[in-house]
């Protein structure tokens, strides 16, 4: 985007590439009367800073059509606003321009027209290099237009602004349309190898195939969008260049290569025909006679390819919501994700259509304040214009809030996606838990049963023993002592198994060891005092709106308070009661959790409350200890230091006590004395926490390079003491440096440029003293605090104009290390290692110079292989005047990872080589301009960094989906992306900062007030042309922070998927084991009445074991009947079985037997129901 408009001082140069830039100061632009003559010399005939290298890197040249034909269609709009497309002789304006024969086409455009054309449209189909040449030579037409239009790249610039005469004006607009899917239907026609783009197209998804993985597709928001109705998404261009003028204007529209990927001129001419039939159209050409209302009906055909993209993407996505709705695919999330990517990309699309709408209708045409019109024709020619570019606007509107709609229509569906699959999930593990559950109720029936039977086997084992004290001779126990014995034991263990269990309906779970050792105890009276509550009820509200607010405190303050109450007695006795569980509370209840206990107050309060039958008291007190919490310290910038507003420089207000205005120290009055000797409130304590000098003292030599703007508006780089535009400045040299700033400057220079490399100490003073600079221009910039300010004037300046401050920071891409075909000089030192990218568990940072490494992901674009982006910073200081001014940019450390003062020089120098700010230059001489010229370096920068970030995000995107730990990056550089949104708003304020501090100088009488009028007017525009390129910058940074957050949550989602499938397998595993323990846990129930029963038989008692009186027979009667008992007992127990049905009573539970049976006999079929009612018959005649 930074080389599509001129106002962009160095087309086609990258800064990370472009280390040796060749200057050609003999080289002057020749003059458009003169290349006239030979058009085969464009554009460097006409634009000298346009290089061959820089013509070359655009393919302004080499992307044009290489067919042997190339057609231009003409159009006339005629002074009584008709439309023809014939001559005047009734033939057909269409021009077909062969190789050879391109000078007839150049005759053709050097004929003149008739007086009763208003607007003449060139329609050009496969732009060849001759009509190129030629059309730019006619039209003077600056080669952004063509390098912009050929590249894809958005813009809308006005120039060449002549007051009352006509201008030139520029919008190339990308936008989408919808064709037929080619990889389903054959290109007509064929597509030429000089294609300028290449689309990539995938095979349309139907309802029998999907792809099963799209993780391996790299979302390209330039790419077609297939759709499942054979079309495709496209992008799609206008180019449109207009010469506007008073008498005939002229509007050109090129399509470098006729294909199905662009719409053909002859296609465009023809619909623009019919717009000169529409009766409403008709009308607006008659009302008005401003030629850009042709130009505005041209836009109107990219709004109708919008309306149709959108019309067919509404198709899609509802076919996408019902496949979603109806097969729960998860994997057609990834399909959504995708034409969210794309809608994003449409959003920004859409922005530069409403910015050129808004272009169009603020750059009124000049032609129009001419004397040929009047000015009611002209207020209503701006009426009408306004009038048209607010209906366009509005369908624009219209257009984003449908994007928006289906944007959120996306979001809603893939939401409803990621809900349904979770709730299946849920629903899934419920019946799961549910099943566990039952399975843990019955095994846990199952051991108490199996508790109760042990302690008596055990006694049976006990008595059976063969020794003396039981045995004897004949049995000395009795049964009645076994008996006995085994119940006082199973006690005994129940006693045991409640007050050691955690969790028991029996006890509390905040229970003291005295209350769980004593439980029978406290049960019986918490359901004694239980039942006698509920014979006298009272009203809880307020106590539950006091519970809820101690629950809402507990739970913000971890720490323990204490809280008394006083609760009066029922019978009128009150005293203090404690509220248990916020004191001692690891001691007493054996809670290790805080935060636990915090939430558990109110339920406390209310258990409290409830064991007595009173209402509350007001609270006597409450003491809540509140710790103190400090935010962590880092190295953020003291932006309280940036400016002189600030009265304390450099002074902490905490540590900073004595008085330093008794300082006894002796200041030097000469430049070394800098800064004390000019600033007496910087004191040497100051100056040394500012660390202004001891920075500075690192380096050992200075490199100045020196460049001058004549009042000419010619750039020259000025022989400064005999040694040309660069001096180094040592320690020995320093007193000729100070006698070079002290010399007189020569009469005509409008400004001096200071380029400072390697700032050192004696230079900064010298500078600083020379032009009475605030040090806060030297301590903001060399600690990286962004700053703008301006100073107040100085008495002894004659209407001179305050100094301005800005220090800048910004982002800019560079390479790992610097290559190798540049060597290092003593300007330009040895590249120093760089910084490793932060590490997982470490923390990162979004400032200074720490980098973010965008070739990290394995599988990455080439082209990002070995990029970094870095924090740069740009530090001007502008002195300006009436008669000359100085600007000083300067860079303490110049390494391969910031600007050095050589780069900018040379990047400067071709400023002046620039056509359209000489221009500039040359109507205005306010020295501000050249400021505003090297901001453009940080557009410039920060234009390189997002691109490189785009391609980036994008490759992120894709492996994301399959490597979910590369989240962990999507959030560092959505991190960095929120950190470059405060430098994108800095950079803007900065702009704006230049264009309300206007210079004083220019308010001198050397100045009329038209030329003033006009020099701000142009000041005014040059920055809105800026602040535009700031915007689009944060709305590409917004478009790609959305994305990172659309892909991150995509990334989330399917984690949780895959988690949640997981949980599911291993709970399907747990209740195939629980099932498992459940069926030994009955096996084992079997067993263990017949192991009882065989122990009893065999104990040593006198009632069983007399002699040998008990036979098997008995033995097999009385296990049968006890195991059926047990049997019977458990399944009563269970509250689920398939035995009785869900939440049965205990009397229907008791009665399972019976109810079993009742319900086997009613599902026999019928012929078996009444085959047993006649059996039972017979049997009963019988």
């Amino acid at each position: 985007y930074r080389h599509a408009a001129p106002s962009g001082p160095w087309p086609w140069m990258d800064f990370d590439t472009d280390f040796d830039i060749a200057l050609d100061y003999n080289r002057t632009p020749t003059s458009p009367d003169a290349a006239a003559q030979s058009w085969r010399g464009y554009p460097e005939a006409l634009f000298g800073n346009w290089q061959p290298d820089q013509v070359k890197r655009s393919k302004m040249l080499s992307n044009c059509s290489q067919l042997d034909m190339c057609s231009v269609h003409w159009l006339d709009i005629l002074r009584d606003g008709t439309f023809t497309i014939l001559d005047g002789e009734g033939r057909d304006q269409t021009s077909r321009v062969m190789r050879d024969r391109v000078d007839e086409f150049w005759e053709l455009l050097q004929t003149p027209r008739s007086a009763n054309i208003r607007v003449r449209a060139l329609f050009v189909d496969n732009l060849s290099l001759p009509v190129l040449q030629m059309l730019g030579t006619k039209y003077n037409i600056e080669p952004f237009f063509f390098s912009s239009s050929l590249n894809w790249i958005p813009s809308r610039y006005q120039e060449e602004v002549r007051p009352g005469k006509g201008d030139h004006i520029t919008i190339t607009l990308p936008f989408m349309r919808t064709m037929q899917n080619p990889v389903t239907r054959p290109t007509t026609p064929v597509e030429t190898p000089d294609s300028v783009r290449s689309i990539h197209l995938q095979p349309i998804p139907t309802l029998k195939y999907l792809p099963q993985d799209d993780s391996q597709q790299i979302i390209d928001t330039q790419a077609a969008l297939p759709l499942r109705d054979g079309n495709i998404l496209l992008l799609d261009l206008l180019a449109i260049h207009m010469v506007r003028s008073e008498g005939s204007s002229t509007i050109i529209s090129y399509h470098p290569s006729s294909s199905w990927r662009r719409p053909s001129a002859k296609r465009l001419h023809s619909l623009v025909n019919r717009a000169g039939q529409s009766v409403y159209w008709q009308k607006i050409f008659a009302k008005s006679k401003d030629p850009t209302f042709l130009f505005l009906a041209i836009l109107w055909y990219a709004l109708y390819a919008w309306d149709q993209a959108f019309e067919s993407l509404y198709t899609h996505i509802n076919w996408l919501e019902s496949q979603v709705l109806l097969t729960s695919n998860i994997k057609l999330t990834r399909k959504l994700h995708i034409i969210q990517a794309h809608l994003l990309h449409y959003q920004s699309l859409l922005q530069d259509f409403q910015k050129s709408v808004n272009f169009l209708q603020n750059t009124p045409n000049p032609a129009m304040d001419s004397d040929t019109y009047s000015p009611v024709e002209r207020k209503e020619s701006i009426d009408l214009m306004a009038k048209e570019c607010a209906n366009l606007l509005s369908e624009i509107g219209r257009l984003e809030n449908m994007r928006c709609m289906q944007s959120s229509r996306l979001k809603n569906v893939m939401e409803l996606a990621f809900a349904t699959v979770n709730i299946e999930d849920s629903k899934h593990m419920k019946k799961l838990t549910e099943a566990t559950v039952r399975d843990s109720g019955a095994m846990k029936q199952i051991s108490y049963l199996t508790m109760i039977f042990l302690p008596a086997s055990f006694t049976a084992t006990v008595f059976g023993m063969n020794v003396n004290e039981i045995t004897g001779s004949q049995g000395q126990e009795s049964l009645v002592h076994y008996v006995a014995t085994a119940l006082a034991l199973t006690c005994a263990t129940s006693w045991l198994v409640v007050a050691f269990q955690s969790h028991s309906p029996f006890i509390d779970e905040d229970s003291t060891l005295v209350e769980r050792a004593g439980w029978p105890i406290f049960y019986l009276l918490r359901k004694f005092n239980d039942n006698w509550r509920k014979r006298s009820p009272r009203s809880l509200r307020d106590i539950v709106n006091l519970g809820q607010g101690f629950n809402y405190l507990g739970s913000i303050y971890p720490v323990d308070p204490t809280y008394y109450y006083r609760m009066p007695h029922a019978q009128g006795l009150g005293e203090p009661i404690k509220v248990r569980g916020l004191v001692h509370a690891e001691k007493r209840r054996h809670v290790k959790d805080k935060v636990r206990t915090s939430e558990r107050v109110s339920e406390i309060m209310m258990q409290e409350v409830l064991n007595l039958s009173g209402a509350c008291a007001p609270v006597s007190s409450v003491h809540v200890l509140f710790l103190s919490s400090f935010l962590p310290t880092g190295a953020l910038p003291r932006y309280r230091h940036a400016a002189p507003s600030g009265p304390w420089p450099w002074m902490d207000l905490n540590a900073d006590f004595t008085d330093s205005a008794k300082s006894t120290t002796v200041i030097d009055e000469s430049w070394r004395g800098y800064p004390q000797n000019q600033f007496g409130n910087w004191t040497p304590d100051q100056v040394r926490r500012s660390q202004m000098l001891e920075k500075c003292s690192m380096n050992q030599s200075s490199t100045i390079y020196w460049m001058d703007v004549l009042d000419d508006g010619q750039f020259r780089t000025p022989n400064i003491g005999g040694n040309g535009h660069t001096a180094v400045v040592s320690t020995q040299r320093e007193d000729d440096f100070w006698d070079i700033l002290q010399g007189k400057r020569q009469e005509g220079i409008r400004v001096r440029s200071v380029f400072v490399d390697n700032l050192t100490s004696p230079v900064l003073r010298m500078l600083g003293t020379k032009y009475n600079i605030e040090p806060f221009f030297f301590t903001s910039s060399i600690n990286w605090i962004p700053s703008r300010y301006q100073e107040a004037a100085y008495p002894w300046r004659r209407r001179s104009a305050t100094d301005i401050t800005i220090t800048l920071p910004f982002v800019q891409a560079l390479r790992g290390s610097r290559p190798s075909s540049t060597s290092p000089t003593p300007s330009d030192p040895a590249p120093r290692n760089p910084v490793p990218l932060q590490s997982a568990g470490k923390r990162f940072v979004t400032r200074s110079s720490h980098p973010v490494h965008l070739s990290q992901v394995a599988g990455s674009t080439p082209r990002l292989q070995g990029r970094m982006l870095f924090i740069d910073l740009l530090a001007i200081h502008m002195v300006r005047g009436v008669e000359t001014s100085t600007i000083i940019s300067y860079h303490p450390d110049s390494t391969w990872c910031q600007t050095s003062a050589k780069r900018l020089h040379s990047l400067m120098q071709l400023v002046g080589g620039s056509v359209y700010w000489q221009k500039i230059f040359n109507k205005s001489k306010d020295p501000t301009f050249v400021f505003l010229a090297i901001l453009w370096y940080a557009l410039y920068a920060w234009d390189e960094s997002f691109e490189l970030l785009d391609y980036h995000v994008g490759d992120l995107e894709s492996q994301v989906l399959r490597d979910h730990g590369l989240t962990r990056e999507l959030h560092i550089l959505q991190a960095h992306l929120l950190h470059y949104e405060s430098l994108l708003h800095g950079f803007e304020v900065s702009v704006k900062f230049i264009e309300k501090t206007r210079n004083p100088a220019m308010e001198s009488s050397n100045f009329s007030d038209e030329y003033r009028k006009e020099s701000n007017e142009l000041m005014k525009h040059e920055c809105e042309n800026l602040l535009g390129e700031i915007d689009r910058l944060e709305k590409r940074r917004l478009m790609l922070s959305n994305r990172l957050k659309n892909v991150m949550d995509l990334a989330f989602a399917s984690v949780n998927l895959e988690d949640s499938k997981q949980t599911r397998t291993l709970t399907e595993a747990t209740v195939r084991d629980s099932a498992a323990m459940k069926q030994i846990s009955y096996l084992t129930m079997i067993f263990l009445p017949a192991s009882l029963i065989a122990s009893v038989f065999g104990m040593n008692v006198a009632e069983i074991n007399p002699g040998t009186l008990q036979t098997l027979a008995h033995y097999v009667e009385t296990t049968i009947s006890l195991t059926l008992l047990t049997i019977y007992v458990v399944v009563t127990l269970q509250t689920h079985s398939s035995l009785h049905e869900d939440n049965s009573t205990f009397l229907q539970r008791a009665a399972w037997p019976v109810l079993s049976l009742r319900r086997v006999m009613s599902k026999l079929p019928a012929g078996a129901q009444q085959a047993g009612a006649i059996q039972k018959t017979v049997d009963d005649m019988v």
